[in-house]
């Protein structure tokens, strides 16, 4: 028996690692424009298709003032670790280094299938998801105001996920943060000061789907040196504000094939876990 489980692993193995990514340098394909699924080129620029690949990943970035947008194909070859998986990473949010805050959006798709990684995959992507974007409306609160005073951060935590130390002089307090994280079983939320000097402020709304299970986890953060500026009410503000959503059904019903590779990830899994259980 273990000897066909060893078997049974080897293939999987064989079959997961034997897959060709499209490879598209870094700074190869900018646009001067707002790239969405309506006017997604059709070909990028000085790609290869590399084979004996491990992961495929899709990354594109988008900027404004001026419009910008840069789209990454990759091929790794670095096996993946058990974290890794068929997901997509959102992230949306301001920076403020100046006087003005830039506005930033990206995205990461990570897929293990063969050629997974397509312009037509991610046209696919940006078809599927939908977000309604409103943070400008509170970059007010990345606006510093000196002198800056350590009582006005709010001090709370229940987290796990991070180390959160809320204990933190108020004297020595030189910035406000709040970070949180909502996943299906809990909330999680840690407001607390800075020691370090503040080089930017930072407001950020981050969202994780897991394709496989059609699962989600948001994240956000703020870093700010404006009084009240890290409370809860923030944190509901920013996810309000900046709505992130993935029709899945739309996603896997345009193609067969993903359906596919859902169902027969999930049946990897309970395949095992079935062996796990029998050999515990």
């Amino acid at each position: 028996m273990l000897f066909y489980l060893f078997l049974t692993f080897q293939v999987l193995y064989t079959v997961s690692s034997e897959i060709s990514c499209y490879y598209c340098p870094y700074d190869e394909n900018g646009f001067n424009y707002i790239i969405t699924d309506d006017n997604i080129p059709t070909e990028l620029r000085n790609c290869s298709l590399k084979a004996n690949s491990k992961q495929c990943m899709i990354q594109i970035f988008w900027q404004r003032n001026p419009d910008n947008t840069k789209i990454t194909l990759i091929a790794d070859d670095n096996e993946p670790s058990i974290l890794q998986g068929h997901k997509l990473q959102v992230n949306i949010g301001y920076d403020k280094t100046g006087l003005i805050p830039i506005w930033e959006k990206g995205i990461i798709y990570e897929c293990h299938t063969d050629q997974c990684n397509s312009i037509s995959q991610l046209k696919r992507l940006l078809s599927s998801l939908m977000i309604t974007d409103n943070l400008y409306q509170l970059t007010y609160l990345l606006n510093p105001v000196l002198p800056f005073q350590g009582e006005w951060c709010y001090r709370g935590s229940n987290v796990t996920f991070e180390e959160c130390d809320t204990t933190i002089p108020t004297s020595s307090c030189k910035q406000c943060i709040l970070s949180g994280m909502i996943n299906q079983t809990r909330t999680e939320l840690c407001a607390t000061c800075s020691t370090n000097d503040p080089d930017k402020g930072v407001l950020s709304h981050q969202m994780l789907f897991n394709m496989i299970d059609r699962t989600k986890t948001t994240f956000w953060l703020i870093m700010c040196g404006h009084e009240d500026c890290n409370t809860p009410a923030v944190g509901d503000s920013i996810r309000q504000k900046s709505d992130i959503s993935f029709d899945f059904d739309k996603f896997f019903h345009t193609d067969n094939k993903s359906t596919s590779i859902l169902s027969m990830n999930k049946m990897t899994l309970l395949f095992v876990g079935f062996f796990l259980k029998l050999f515990h």
